[in-house]
């Protein structure tokens, strides 16, 4: 079983090999070249080791949700996406047929990220246009504290915040005190319509957002238990053809207390600081033929789903609390030796 595991991590380490980084003080962002999926860490003070923020073990987990007219689409999976570094930052360039979103995200001189996201009507006609930013956390769920606010320094239970009743910041920590803080505008028209901190599996599973239950705990039984996470919601409201609106947030490490007011103009931004792996190690695959490269990507894309379905089947098995026969073994090993097989195609 262990050699089953190490090969699967291997796997999705080559996988994700593609990856622009920068940093923000002791906060480090790395963003997926090719899906636009991120991470955030908070760096020790010898930058040895760090801390995800987020829910890292399937990134998908965090993610944008767009809505146009009656379709909501996720950011990830139904838009392409063209990814740059800029001067302070990251730009990433969302294309579908209902919208265009642009993301940039610029390191900041408090130890943090700003986030703006411009959602542009593509269409030729007026259409009602909202967002919801779901952030996977988990770094309360060990000791059941999972956030604090400005106002509150312990939220063990679902809350929801209106537009008119925001805290300064929401913070998830874990019980080493290392956490990040989210802010969000305070300008009425900028700000979202609500901020929800429930179970991750309520909030996902909602067509936009699920009815709030006070005093409900963070577990929807049976699966998802003790899962808690932030959802930012900006109601749809009517974009003229060619034009767009904006949302903000910015994530900063839990040692920032205040910031300059979140609006239509752009925050102080810090030197522009990549990483040394800002540029993939691995042999480029842009240097290969179009066709080559989009078969390349599509032989990639349904390895890593078969690996996905591996890892599913290794946790049920451990979590089954039968004992794993030969039989589980020798399927899963034979699933394993089909990947190996394809390796040498990419």
């Amino acid at each position: 079983m262990k050699k089953i595991i190490t090969f699967i991590f291997s796997f999705f380490l080559a996988f994700s090999a593609f990856s622009l980084d920068i940093k923000s003080g002791t906060m480090l962002l790395s963003v997926d070249e090719r899906s636009g999926t991120f991470k955030i860490f908070q760096l020790s003070d010898d930058q040895k080791s760090r801390t995800s923020l987020l829910y890292e073990q399937d990134t998908r987990t965090s993610y944008v949700l767009v809505t146009s007219g009656n379709r909501t689409l996720k950011l990830n999976d139904n838009f392409s996406a063209k990814i740059e570094a800029t001067e302070t930052g990251i730009k990433i360039v969302y294309t579908a047929d209902i919208a265009v979103v642009t993301l940039e995200v610029n390191a900041q001189q408090q130890n943090g990220f700003l986030f703006t996201y411009t959602i542009q009507n593509n269409g030729k006609n007026e259409i009602s246009m909202g967002c919801r930013v779901l952030l996977d956390s988990y770094l309360g769920e060990k000791n059941n504290q999972h956030f604090k606010t400005s106002n509150n320094p312990q939220i063990q239970t679902e809350v929801q915040f209106t537009n008119s009743s925001l805290p300064s910041w929401i913070e998830s920590s874990n019980e080493k005190n290392i956490g990040f803080r989210l802010f969000v505008s305070t300008n009425p028209d900028l700000a979202p319509n609500a901020v929800m901190l429930a179970n991750w599996k309520r909030i996902n599973d909602a067509v936009w957002q699920p009815e709030f239950q006070q005093n409900r705990n963070f577990t929807l039984a049976p699966y998802s238990i003790n899962d808690s996470a932030i959802a930012l919601y900006w109601d749809p409201k009517t974009v003229k053809p060619k034009e767009s609106r904006k949302i903000f947030y910015y994530i900063a490490n839990n040692s920032v207390t205040a910031m300059a007011p979140l609006d239509s103009a752009p925050l102080p931004t810090a030197a522009y600081s990549p990483t040394d792996n800002t540029i993939p190690s691995v042999t480029a695959i842009q240097d290969l033929p179009p066709a080559t490269q989009a078969q390349i990507m599509e032989l990639l894309q349904k390895d890593y789903k078969s690996a996905l379905t591996i890892l599913q089947m290794i946790n049920n098995l451990l979590s089954s609390g039968k004992s794993v026969t030969d039989a589980d073994l020798a399927k899963i090993q034979a699933m394993i030796d089909e990947l190996s097989k394809r390796k040498g195609q990419y």
